[in-house]
């Protein structure tokens, strides 16, 4: 097994497909006829294989096959017979004509299959021609008719024919085996009993009793007996007596039930050839040289749109529209004549509607019998599908080379680029002959292997829109976006890609990010936070900083009419009255301070500045954006100032007093000292009254002095600097104890 395994595995290995060149008339024979046809290399790769043969193996699309080996297509009980052809054919040159073998189908179904096959050469190389048919409904057929000989084998043991003896009452004289084992009854239970008692068949037992009343010898009637799934031929013969009366008949009973079973077999292969060419739209003709007669299938007839049974040539040569008669007599005549091959396309006036078709026939002359035979085909359905499919794809090169969308076709088997518009050549940078020779692979910067699947994706129709980076000619990388899809274009499945630059766009949105990131932080370090009203329905939209600014997460923030419910009482009334006076038009600006309650219960002094920017078409506000910021250490700075203030204006004014205590202070001593030295100044005082005016002088100077000294002090208090001078005092001198 392993040695069988390895040559396998080395037979798949070395497949490569060389497809055969569409030929005709051999082509259109072999598309046109129900069983299979089948070409493969000599070592197994399928090189064609036809319409019925794709249909037949469960696939859609002859490309799935083309390039495949027959040798995976086949069970593993027939391999070893299939390599030993391969191997005849290496050696020898031939191969079977005929043999019987299975094939898989696409489900993996064992077809039972019957092929004949020949070698043929082309372009001096070795192709094995297979026609290929179903052998399914024989071989069950087959399988039936051997269990019904088993079944019945002992009923011709000893007589080809059932027989039986009856008498005029119907009661049956004798039996043979053969009857025995035909009806299924034992002879002892047969023989003595009456006709209805043996045949459960009314009619059979009538036309049984029917001979004996009436004299007529050797008379034949055929009946099906449906409990026993049988078709019986009777044959009756009267026994008479001397007086030519009858006493008895003899019945005998042959099986027809394979003829029949054969004429339903016939019937049915007619009907499914009919089937076949009713579905497929085609028919077949025969024409007769020797008698110029032409004998037509039914579905011949039906393309035609003939009703005779039997047709001349004329009756044929009528129907082709005139500027076609000397082109199909002509081939014609080459036909019979040189042996060229009969391959004409042509219309009709259909008899029995007068509607025009197109036909294509093919045929081929047998010289022998001096007869042609020949296949037609309506294609009517297929020219105007054709016609159609041209017009679409007229439509689509249009719509491809004048788009000023980018636009690229790409064979997506390997990447290669077969067409691109002038959007694409302008964008790219390349010419257009310089693309046609690039691939995909060129241009997009993903590694290869991601190309391919990306590519595979759009192709099973699995993802249409990409993000990719492509690489320009003067070695830019742009940022696209492309959507795909699978067009075809001469049955020819390619990649279409629509290309969008995008590289704007994406600086754009990454600017756009970059503001806004630095616009959060600006939020996050400033404390700042954002809302956004919708003034028709009040839902709001906030920043996570305007949550995280009263305690809470931005998930479990509830911003709904959150600072209407939460204003601090005092504030309520003048901060709602103001919102709305904006909103509905009263003050020019918004601009509020007030308090709102944190997640823990506190209140926070909020600086909220707001603005209107959108409105509806009858100029009603409907939506309004603005900030919140915390000012609460603003607010509490602003109070140490007013406490501050108040405390500074009451210093001043403890000073102003002190310095009018001072000045009246400083006055006093100071009178005493200028009054009495402007006494000393006459000349008639005594010495007494000097020196008492120079005491009082010089107590008044004291007194001045300490007045001074305390000034000194207060002020040295104030800036830090008074020193304390530490002396021994006499208490009871300074009477501090009385």
């Amino acid at each position: 097994m392993s040695e069988l395994q390895s040559e396998l595995d080395a037979l798949r290995k070395a497949t490569k497909v060389n497809v055969l060149p569409e030929v005709l008339p051999f082509w259109q024979f072999a598309e046109n006829i129900p069983d299979i046809v089948l070409i493969h290399e000599m070592d197994g790769t399928i090189s064609f294989i036809n319409r019925m043969g794709v249909k037949a193996l469960g696939f859609s699309d002859k490309n799935e096959l083309i390039g495949q080996n027959l040798i995976d297509f086949t069970p593993a009980e027939q391999i070893k017979e299939a390599l030993k052809r391969k191997s005849a054919r290496e050696i020898s040159n031939q191969t079977p004509q005929r043999y019987t073998s299975k094939i898989f189908t696409k489900k993996k179904n064992p077809l039972p299959v019957e092929a004949y096959s020949s070698i043929v050469n082309y372009q001096e190389k070795g192709y094995v021609f297979v026609i290929i048919h179903d052998i399914t409904d024989r071989l069950n057929k087959q399988a039936a008719i051997a269990k019904h000989e088993i079944m019945f084998c002992n009923l011709f043991e000893y007589s080809p024919l059932a027989k039986i003896n009856y008498d005029t009452q119907g009661i049956i004289l004798h039996c043979n085996f053969a009857f025995e084992a035909f009806i299924g009854i034992n002879k002892a239970d047969i023989i003595g009993k009456s006709l209805e008692a043996v045949f459960e068949q009314p009619d059979l037992v009538k036309t049984l009793r029917k001979v004996v009343r009436h004299a007529n010898t050797e008379k034949l009637e055929i009946f099906e007996l449906p409990t026993q799934k049988k078709w019986i031929k009777l044959f009756f013969r009267e026994i008479k007596d001397e007086h030519n009366t009858i006493t008895s008949v003899i019945a005998l009973f042959e099986d027809i039930t394979e003829q029949k079973n054969i004429e339903k077999e016939r019937l049915y292969i007619q009907s499914r050839l009919e089937r076949a060419e009713n579905v497929a739209n085609i028919g077949n003709w025969e024409f007769d040289l020797n008698n110029n007669r032409v004998n037509a299938s039914d579905g011949a007839k039906r393309i035609y749109g003939l009703s005779k049974s039997e047709m001349t040539i004329s009756d044929i040569q009528n129907l082709p529209l005139a500027q076609y008669r000397n082109y199909l007599d002509n081939s014609f005549a080459s036909l019979i004549k040189g042996g060229n091959s009969y391959n004409v396309s042509f219309k009709i006036k259909r008899l029995n509607d007068n509607q025009l078709r197109d036909i294509h026939s093919i045929a081929e002359y047998d010289a022998e019998t001096n007869k042609v035979f020949g296949v037609i085909r309506d294609i009517t359905t297929e020219k105007r599908q054709q016609q159609e499919i041209e017009e679409s794809e007229a439509r689509f090169r249009t719509l491809f080379y004048e788009n000023t969308s980018i636009m690229i076709l790409i064979d997506p088997a390997d990447g290669q680029i077969v067409n691109v518009n002038n959007a694409a050549v302008d964008f790219y940078g390349y010419p257009q002959e310089k693309l046609l020779t690039m691939k995909i692979q060129d241009i997009n910067i993903l590694p290869s292997e991601k190309i391919s699947q990306e590519i595979e994706k759009a192709k099973e129709g699995e993802k249409r829109h990409f993000q990719l980076k492509h690489r320009i000619r003067n070695g830019k990388i742009r940022n696209v976006e492309v959507y795909s899809g699978i067009v075809k274009l001469q049955s020819r499945a390619l990649l279409y890609s629509t290309v969008h630059d995008v590289t704007d766009r994406y600086k754009a949105l990454k600017d756009l990010q970059e503001s806004e990131e630095r616009l959060r932080l600006a939020l996050a370090a400033s404390k700042q936070g954002l809302w956004d009203i919708n003034l028709v329905n009040g839902n709001t939209n906030i920043s996570p900083e305007y949550a995280e600014m009263l305690g809470y997460t931005p998930e479990s923030f509830e911003s709904n009419q959150y600072w209407e419910k939460n204003l601090h009482p005092d504030d309520y009334q003048q901060t709602t009255e103001q919102f709305w006076a904006y909103i509905n038009g009263s003050c020019d600006d918004y601009k509020m301070e007030f308090r709102l309650r944190t997640k823990s219960g506190d209140y926070k002094w909020i600086l909220s500045v707001g603005k209107i920017i959108q409105r509806d078409e009858n100029e009603k506000p409907v939506r309004m954006i603005g900030i919140h910021m915390d000012i609460s250490k603003i607010k509490a700075v602003e109070s140490e100032l007013v406490k501050a203030k108040e405390k500074a204006e009451s210093s001043n004014r403890l000073k102003t007093a002190f310095l009018q205590n001072m000045s009246h202070e400083i006055r006093t001593p100071m009178n005493g000292v200028m009054g009495f030295s402007e006494l000393l100044k006459e000349e008639n005082l005594d010495e007494t009254e000097r020196n008492e005016y120079i005491d009082i002088i010089h107590r008044n100077s004291q007194q001045l002095l300490h007045i001074v000294n305390d000034i000194l002090d207060i002020s040295r208090l104030d800036a830090g600097e008074i020193k304390i001078s530490h002396n021994a005092v006499d208490l009871v001198s300074i009477g501090a104890f009385y």
